[in-house]
């Protein structure tokens, strides 16, 4: 399973690993207490720790990548709380495995340079058996892109299924997309920020400077699609003057990356010390103290 997962995280997901530079800068930090947080904004007690994962109740959603049982098909995703599971085993196996039996029977020979990530939904499915390995990405207009690869297989094979012979396993991976309400948040619904809330390794940080919460906001919609990034990332709460506030995972080990449900973008990397700044934070010393 060890060799299984590193095939997966190296060859399908194709993830575009950033140097990881730790900034360097004087530590000015102020940390608020969550329970500091609550009683300020009148709400009762929670540890930063319970915000991260109250929105995970079912615990088919709650599995591990590496835990993955054999010759069991397990949709993968990417959920925007960090420290929770990321991948979801469907009751209806039989029903998956045959529409993907027949789906894989219509596969093309697809090269490409680069994952289109920009064309896909961030959700897949893996499933080995038979001593293969196989796993497919959803497009964005039904077609399912990946590959079958040998348990001594380097790499999968370039590989393409047509939205009309993927219908049911696109049916399928989208009734899945729905039940764990994958919802990716959008660089244009970062706006009318008031309060912002960064939670790191069981600590709040609050920013409710009106200058602040622009600079925030103008950095984090400055931003271009990225195809995703293998550094740590914590939960970061944007409140709205109206509506609902949006979470975003931000990266806290130098990248300039932020994601939404497995929708990548990066901002400008001159100004990743400085946003942690405005909530007080030294990155340089995150994963040091």
């Amino acid at each position: 399973m060890k060799k299984l997962t590193a095939l997966f995280m190296s060859a399908l997901i194709c993830l575009n690993i950033s140097s990881c530079a730790r900034s360097n800068g004087t530590n000015n930090t102020q940390v608020t207490s969550s329970a500091e947080v609550n009683a300020a904004s009148g709400s009762a007690s929670q540890p930063a720790a319970d915000v991260a994962s109250a929105d995970m109740p079912d615990s088919r959603k709650n599995l591990r990548f590496g835990d993955l049982p054999v010759d069991t098909v397990a949709v993968i995703f990417y959920p925007t709380q960090p420290d929770i599971g990321n991948a979801y085993i469907p009751d209806a196996q039989d029903a998956w495995k045959t529409a993907i039996t027949n789906a894989t029977k219509h596969m093309q020979d697809k090269k490409y340079d680069v994952f289109p990530f920009a064309d896909m939904r961030p959700i897949y499915f893996i499933w080995q058996h038979d001593g293969m390995n196989e796993s497919w990405t959803l497009g964005n207009d039904g077609s399912l892109w990946g590959g079958q690869n040998t348990a001594d297989s380097e790499l999968f094979k370039n590989n393409y299924i047509a939205p009309e012979d993927a219908a049911e396993v696109a049916k399928l991976l989208m009734q899945a997309y729905d039940y764990l309400e994958i919802s990716p948040v959008d660089p244009g619904q970062i706006k009318d920020i008031v309060r912002a809330e960064l939670y790191i390794k069981g600590k709040t940080f609050v920013l409710e400077n009106a200058d602040g919460v622009k600079k925030l906001e103008d950095t984090l919609r400055n931003c271009k699609r990225h195809t995703g990034s293998g550094c740590p990332f914590e939960l970061l709460r944007l409140y709205k003057k109206e509506g609902k506030p949006v979470d975003i995972a931000i990266a806290t080990d130098g990248c300039a990356i932020w994601h939404s449900d497995g929708v990548y973008y990066e901002y400008d990397k001159k100004e990743v010390e400085g946003l942690f700044k405005l909530f007080g934070v030294d990155l340089s010393k995150v994963y040091t103290e």
